[in-house]
Parts: C-alpha cells; structure tokens; sequence
C-alpha cells in the first residue's frame, strides 16, 4: 500500500502540468478553515446553491478544477470571493477521474487543514 501512495503523489506531481491557474486567492486561506476541492465540468445550474450549501456548512475556502466547461462555470467561478480555480483540457478519464488533479492541490495546499473532496451534485449531510 506505501507503494501505490507513492505511485499516487508521483502521478499527481505529474498531471500538475495539465491545471492552468484562473483564480489563486490561496493568500487568503486562513489556518483553521476547512476546504473543499471538487472538479466540474458544465455544472453551471448546480453551482450557486453547492457554494450556499457548504458555505453555511463552515467552510471557508474551495478548489474547484473545471474540466473544459461551456456553459459559463467557469466565469462564475472565477468570480466568488473564496474559490480558487485552476482550469484543464486534458482527458479527466486519464486523471483518474480527476483525483490526480485533485490530489495536486490537496498536496500544495491542504497541509493542516480538514478537506473535503465532492462532486457538485454532492453533499455532505
């Protein structure tokens, strides 16, 4: 299991090269909030009441990956206060549905912090 950890952190250094940053308000994670990190693609209609949701939930910070959107997510959320962004047009499939992403900025940024990982159609209860 060590080695397939190890496996996991070399695949996610690797797939960094696929994020490209739109929004970083990382400056403003303070040390006891919790984040969330998520990847989307065309989840536009979903998107305002996920953030509402988990915002009232506690948290104070959230990562979202989108994956090639069309539908306008992607400026919206480039627009919220407290969501950094990082955009990918590479095969989510081949990122292992995402996770390497995620667990790229999991790495870089969730040290010390409680994180949850969801999709937008997720919550936690």
């Amino acid at each position: 299991m060590r080695l397939q950890r190890k496996r996991w952190r070399i695949r996610a250094f690797r797939k960094r090269r696929e994020l490209t940053r739109v929004a970083n308000r990382t400056a403003q994670i303070k040390r006891d909030d919790i984040l969330v990190f998520c990847t989307q693609r065309n989840e536009r209609i979903r998107l305002p009441y996920f953030l509402k949701y988990y915002r009232e939930m506690g948290v104070g910070h959230f990562f979202f990956v989108d994956n090639d959107s069309t539908d306008g997510s992607l400026d919206y959320l480039a627009e919220q206060p407290d969501v950094s962004v990082w955009s990918a047009k590479a095969s989510y499939k081949r990122a292992r549905f995402g996770v390497d992403w995620l667990n790229w900025l999991q790495m870089k940024y969730a040290h010390g912090h409680w994180a949850l990982t969801v999709d937008p159609d997720e919550f936690l209860v």
